[in-house]
């Protein structure tokens, strides 16, 4: 039997009152992902294929001044981050098991920006350069949970940590390939941890 791939479809940008979109789980929807210009979303959720690539982040997304919640999993994606600092309302965002193949892609600076985020989840990401934006543990000043699982390169040591939230009560950094000893200043800088993750790493002491 032949399986029909469709592409998301770009046609809903026209639903112009439509402000939830939800399509995990719909395997069979192929890049790229829709620009959606005329919506005014609150929240998104799209999985797909893990070996198929969707394309570029669209660049049209920063216009989401609404959104709340974005979740996206299961996908290649070609280029690098665009700028979406405009996405100022955001508070929960998960990027789970996604690829970048183009090389030397970063974490975004204006992420920074995201003032109300209070959940940032990354896990299982792969292809990123660098380390985490300085600008992220002083824009993030809500932030009360924080997953980067499975995302080698990202965190040398736990001090590229400290400076984020002392609001923050769950932390999960788990097999991110982190070397070093736990610093001594997260008893201060972290007074209302609840959870800590820090398994499958080089730690070497505390």
């Amino acid at each position: 039997m032949e399986l029909l791939i469709q592409q998301v479809p770009e046609a809903l940008g026209s639903l112009t009152w439509l402000s939830h979109v939800f399509l995990q789980g719909n395997h069979m929807l192929s890049g790229p992902l829709p620009q959606w210009t005329g919506l005014h979303l609150i929240a998104l959720a799209l999985t797909g294929m893990a070996e198929m690539n969707y394309g570029p982040l669209p660049v049209s997304w920063n216009n989401f001044g609404r959104l709340t919640d974005l979740f996206l999993g299961n996908m290649s994606i070609t280029g690098s981050f665009p700028y979406y600092g405009a996405i100022g309302n955001v508070q929960h965002v998960t990027l789970q098991n996604i690829s970048f193949t183009d090389p030397s892609v970063q974490l975004p600076y204006d992420w920074g920006y995201w003032y109300s985020l209070t959940n940032l989840t990354l896990k299982n990401v792969t292809g990123l350069t660098g380390g985490v934006p300085a600008q992220w543990p002083g824009g993030m000043s809500q932030l009360t949970a924080l997953t980067i699982s499975n995302v080698p390169g990202i965190i040398a040591s736990l001090d590229s940590i400290s400076a984020f939230s002392n609001s923050i009560y769950r932390m999960d950094l788990s097999s991110s390939g982190i070397q070093g000893s736990l610093p001594a200043s997260w008893v201060t800088s972290f007074p209302s941890l609840q959870y800590l993750n820090l398994s499958g790493n080089a730690l070497t002491g505390w």
